[in-house]
């Protein structure tokens, strides 16, 4: 197989919460016109690289491997991306090279990936506040997300109290995204549990494991976020049994084979995980979906892939005006 043909599109929309998003897609054509689409969208406050630097990694890239040959293996792709030194783009190329690779073979990335049919996984939906909450609802999604630790915790408390009379079958998870102490993390475990909170991602800052040990077992699961970035940290958070679940998401960890990688992990390490976005573009949502296709099973316990709600509705720039049909 042979690239020949590379182009770098920039996007940008704004997210509901008002603040702007900015990216590259990028887009591999194949000497038999197979496109293959992946998305540089660096996350700012949660990325290590710049936008601005991972565009010029993508770029060299590029420059070093278009009208290069190689062979459509897993390895072969594996063994490309990592010339990339980015996380963002190297999720980009390699979900851009998997689905060269998966229309040269007539097939699905899902089923390049593993040789099972894709089973059925659950969406979760974001929310912050009560508003967003009725809307997810409405848009019929049955897990939803909220964030929390961003105000006092009994305002947080009584939304959640409020939604579960309001939807009593209704599957309940929050995201403190390391915002209490301790003290008030075991409060609100407790609290949480009372309400049927399912889970509660990174209750605690990330370089505290042992507070994070200290909340297991007291009726929601704890989910390990921002302080799990490869399969290296993995092993720490396991090694101190500071979490049940690991929560992935490729653009910051570094593409398909590494989240792969963790995932496998973290089955054999006995965690579950949550696949979710970082606020991309279209082509960024695809990966993602397939990424889920790949993993669907058990150990995968739920896909935060509602990245259009987290938009405006006319925010895509005019220089993207066709993105999703692009990505399609």
């Amino acid at each position: 197989m042979m690239i020949v043909d590379a182009t770098l599109t920039p996007w940008t929309r704004r997210l509901l919460a008002g603040d702007g998003r900015t990216g590259i897609q990028l887009t591999l054509t194949d000497g038999r016109g197979h496109v293959g689409h992946g998305d540089i969208a660096p996350l700012p406050g949660f990325s290590n690289e710049s936008l601005e630097e991972a565009a010029s990694d993508i770029a060299a890239w590029v420059a070093d491997n278009l009208r290069q040959p190689w062979p459509a293996r897993l390895d072969a792709m594996a063994v490309l991306a990592s010339r990339l030194g980015t996380p963002s783009a190297r999720f980009a190329v390699e979900a851009a090279l998997l689905q060269l690779a998966a229309a040269s073979r007539d097939t699905t990335v899902a089923r390049l990936l593993r040789p099972l049919d894709p089973g059925p996984f659950t969406r979760q939906a974001m929310a912050r506040d009560a508003a967003g909450a009725s809307q997810a609802i409405a848009d019929g999604f049955d897990v939803l997300k909220l964030k929390v630790a961003r105000q006092p915790l009994a305002v947080d408390l009584e939304l959640l109290a409020t939604l579960r009379g309001q939807h009593p079958t209704l599957r309940l998870r929050v995201d403190a995204n390391g915002g209490w102490d301790r003290a008030t993390a075991s409060e609100a475990v407790r609290d949480l549990a009372a309400l049927g909170v399912e889970l509660v991602e990174q209750p605690l800052a990330p370089t505290d494991l042992e507070g994070m040990a200290g909340l297991r077992g007291k009726g929601v699961a704890i989910a390990a976020d921002e302080a799990v970035r490869s399969v290296a940290d993995l092993e720490v958070v396991a090694a101190a049994d500071a979490a049940d679940v690991v929560v992935i998401k490729p653009t910051l960890v570094g593409g398909v084979f590494e989240t792969l990688a963790m995932a496998r992990r973290a089955a054999q390490l006995g965690m579950r995980i949550v696949l979710t976005h970082t606020f991309e573009s279209y082509a960024g949502e695809r990966a993602l979906v397939e990424l889920a296709e790949a993993l669907s099973g058990p150990g995968l316990w739920g896909v935060g892939i509602d990245t259009d709600r987290c938009f405006t509705p006319s925010s895509v720039s005019d220089d993207a005006p066709s993105e999703r049909e692009a990505a399609a």
